[in-house]
């Protein structure tokens, strides 16, 4: 008995320990939650990134939406100088003052809140995330590290700090909400936040500069996009100096419309940056890249919405040269055909050192613009490997051989008659078929009855 009593207590000790250890490996798992891991590739490392539809809404009311939280993890602590990293948000299209997020330099999970409405100490204006500028946006620009102090303040020569290549920083996710108390309360898995950016929406970003992104799922690395090809220079269509004009319109939209813009670009090009007016409803543009044989070199989409600055990023480098950017309306499943809606690519004024003659526009509807479209275009290194694409072969027509006089064939020669011969009466017309098989059958059967008759005579 006392032999069964031990063996139930080791028994129930051994499960213990097993129930234990399986708590204690859940509870490691739940504590690392998937995440996108920032790498500056050179300074000033940012992106602007879309909404989830993990969210309540895929844009941002900033007069309704004020609050915010982060949940990262700090792996590099200062820049070259020393400075502590920061964060900085902001409301796209990016003007000062940006929103500034204070990270703990801790190296474990923490999670910040985030006031939407401040600035940073040096800021001379307010924030523009309650100004009437900004209604209703689909992105928001993330700096995860930034050296700056207050970018404002920073001119070229009174501050040397930078971000070094392979400065990095773990984000799980950038929660925002309408109330400060949501924002404390949330942790990841509570109500759905007012908009979020999560995991997926780091790995799929535009208009990126001196980042990378790679996402983590559970602890290790997962298929990640190939990061956005970073732009180190900007060249304009338009004098930026005299602001926005009318556009150019396709209202309403017909899908396959297009307002396509031709011009020719002195740098190597590696996205486009352009205003839009839109219809409240999603506006679906595909733009397309056509260089001057003709070529797509790049097809992308972009969910257009009202009053906003889009940017892409082509995920390449292109040569300078003559291209078109041809601005395709695409079908959106809640309005077929395009109704209700209309696309305006926003125009500026005519720049000093470019003539009519510069920038083509055609392919488009009700135009009322006066100048050129208002589209900036992000320029970035050479790459070496480029190649040109040959232009599209065009099949050469065989000529067809000439037409011949038709040869005129000679009437056939009426057919000689050959004399009638008469029929002689032993020789019997040869029959062909089951008649001869039969005759000669009944030959044979009274060839063998002869012969037994013959047989029995003897």
């Amino acid at each position: 008995m006392r032999r069964i009593i031990a063996i139930i207590v080791s028994l129930a000790v051994l499960a213990s320990l097993l129930i234990s250890g399986m708590t204690f490996s859940f509870a490691e798992a739940a504590e690392e939650p998937e995440f996108t891991r920032f790498t500056a590739t050179g300074n000033d490392p940012y992106a602007t990134f879309k909404f989830s539809d993990a969210g309540k809404n895929v844009q941002i009311d900033p007069d309704t939406c004020v609050w915010a939280a982060i949940k990262y993890r700090t792996i590099s602590e200062k820049d070259n100088t020393g400075v502590p990293f920061k964060g900085q948000l902001y409301i796209t299209p990016a003007a000062e003052p940006f929103v500034p997020i204070t990270y703990t330099f801790s190296k474990n999970w923490e999670i910040a809140i985030i006031d939407c409405l401040a600035t940073g100490e040096n800021a001379t204006v307010d924030s523009k995330w309650d100004s009437d500028s900004y209604l209703n946006t689909g992105t928001i620009r993330f700096d995860p590290l930034e050296s700056d102090r207050d970018a404002e303040a920073q001119t070229a020569d009174s501050d040397e700090a930078v971000v070094s290549d392979g400065d990095q920083i773990d984000i799980a996710w950038i929660a925002f909400f309408e109330k400060e108390e949501d924002a404390k309360a949330y942790t990841g898995v509570e109500d759905t936040p007012y908009c979020l950016l999560d995991s997926s929406s780091f790995t799929n970003f535009s208009a990126g500069n001196h980042i990378q992104a790679e996402r983590f799922v559970n602890g290790e690395a997962a298929g990640t996009p190939t990061p956005a090809v970073p732009h180190t220079g900007e060249y304009a269509l338009y004098d930026k100096s005299k602001g926005t004009n009318t556009g150019y319109w396709m209202n309403p939209i017909r899908i396959d419309d297009s307002i396509d813009v031709s011009f020719e670009v002195p740098d190597w090009m590696v996205g486009i940056q352009f205003y839009a007016f839109c219809s409240e409803n999603d506006v679906y543009i595909d733009l397309e890249v056509i260089d001057d044989h003709g070529n797509v070199l790049f097809t992308g989409r972009q969910v257009c919405f009202s009053n906003s600055l889009q940017e892409m990023s082509f995920g390449k480098a292109f040569p300078p040269g003559y291209y078109t950017f041809s601005f395709i309306a695409c079908e959106n499943e809640h309005f077929p055909d395009g109704a209700g809606q209309h696309f305006v690519l926003g125009s500026g004024y005519e720049r000093d050192d470019l003539s009519a003659e510069d920038i083509e526009i055609t392919g488009f509807d009700n135009s009322t613009s006066v100048g050129v479209p208002q589209i900036i275009i992000f320029t970035g290194d050479e790459d070496p490997n480029y190649q040109t694409p040959e232009p599209t072969a065009v099949p050469e027509v065989t000529p067809e051989p000439p037409t011949e006089e038709p040869t005129e064939t000679p009437a056939p020669e009426e057919p000689t008659e050959e004399p009638v011969q008469e029929a002689t009466p032993t020789a019997a017309p040869e029959k062909k078929g089951c008649g001869n098989v039969i005759g000669g059958g009944i030959a044979l059967i009274a060839v063998a009855a002869a012969a037994f008759v013959a047989r029995k005579k003897h």
